[in-house]
């Protein structure tokens, strides 16, 4: 009957009290059993050898039990800081990952309107000596520069729609719009008379 009150008084007791009351259930059984034994002319010494053996291993298993729940206290500690550490590896993660994110559209971003740009001025570059030799290329030309500068548009606007959407299927129109320019003019010469 001890070894199942004394696993119960070290588990709920810390070690400091639970030394003492163990001393005293044992000291208190041993004390009525010594007293029975004696009631009944037996001898007592036999009880007190128990009771010593008795209070001995409950103390050897009293201090294991502290141990192994000081232990898991320890260890569900560092489990905790495990966690807390890993939650923010992944979050200093995604603050990376979310950077480089903005890093690369702003390059791409960047190098689709420098394309466009550049584009423009050389179909505007190339409109000027037709202005007045050959107005109805200039205005095509012209047409094409407009056209240039929609599409630019359009495509800077999918840029950020990817990057704000995040859907793989905006980014489509995109990689289209690239393919669908049309062609810079050639530049033509004037035939001297």
């Amino acid at each position: 009957m001890l070894f199942l009150v004394f696993p119960h008084v070290w588990i709920l007791q810390p070690m400091a009290r639970a030394i003492p009351v163990t001393l005293a259930l044992d000291a208190g059984i041993t004390g009525i059993s010594v007293a029975r034994a004696g009631a009944h002319g037996q001898a007592w010494a036999g009880w007190v050898l128990v009771g010593g053996l008795s209070l001995f291993l409950a103390l050897l298993l009293g201090i294991w039990i502290s141990r192994v729940i000081a232990q898991s206290a320890q260890r569900a500690e560092l489990i905790a800081e495990l966690a807390r550490t890993r939650e923010q590896l992944e979050s200093l993660g995604r603050g990376a990952g979310a950077a480089a994110e903005r890093e690369r559209m702003a390059a791409e971003i960047h190098d689709t309107l420098a394309q466009g740009f550049a584009g423009v001025l050389i179909l505007l570059a190339a409109v000027e000596p037709l202005l007045v030799c050959d107005p109805p290329e200039a205005g095509r030309l012209l047409d094409q520069a407009r056209s240039t500068v929609q599409q630019n548009l359009a495509e800077a606007r999918a840029l950020v729609a990817v990057q704000t959407l995040g859907s793989p299927s905006a980014r489509r129109p995109v990689a289209g719009a690239r393919r669908s320019r049309p062609p810079l003019p050639r530049r033509r010469t004037r035939r001297r008379p």
